[in-house]
């Protein structure tokens, strides 16, 4: 398992990755896909691969979650018994887990509302760039998780995105 030291300090966390060094996990989701064709995801994915090949470094995993809403609840037992409501999206909760392991370093999604929608997956994301040194691209929008500025830009957008 790979050990990263981020550095944060006068509001900027520091990432010292060489871009050769990046492993990628691509990330494309569409909420509604009535008929099924897995269309968006696909163009999305196509985007994502173009944009990191341009950046550097390899590809480890491609994970597309189609007709999948990154804003609809469900209410879910904790094990302590009680009951919650959460977004419930199993291959990015899998994607989280894998750049938490340090099985990638680096995330790309086409934008951040194709990521989360939910302010909790936003401070999950914003914890792996913290901690674990996580690097992460947006092929469209702004996505700076490594400033202040850039966190509460972030933070303004989800909030915006809530229907």
């Amino acid at each position: 398992m790979a050990t990263y030291s981020p550095r944060r300090f006068a509001g900027r966390t520091e990432l010292d990755i060489d871009p050769d060094q990046l492993v990628w996990i691509l990330y494309a989701r569409e909420s509604e896909d009535s008929e099924g064709t897995g269309e968006q995801v696909e163009n999305q994915m196509v985007d994502l691969r173009e944009e990191v090949t341009g950046i550097g470094g390899r590809v480890r995993r491609e994970e597309l979650e189609n007709d999948t809403s990154a804003f609809k609840k469900k209410r879910i037992r904790l094990p302590d018994g009680t009951f919650v409501y959460r977004v419930v999206r199993p291959k990015w909760d899998s994607i989280i887990a894998d750049l938490r392991r340090g099985e990638g370093n680096a995330l790309a999604v086409s934008n951040i509302d194709r990521g989360m929608r939910d302010p909790r997956d936003l401070e999950d994301l914003i914890d792996l760039v913290e901690r674990h040194g996580v690097f992460v691209v947006s092929v469209t929008g702004f996505l700076d998780l490594t400033t202040d500025a850039g966190i509460a830009m972030a933070r303004n957008e989800v909030n915006q995105l809530q229907p």
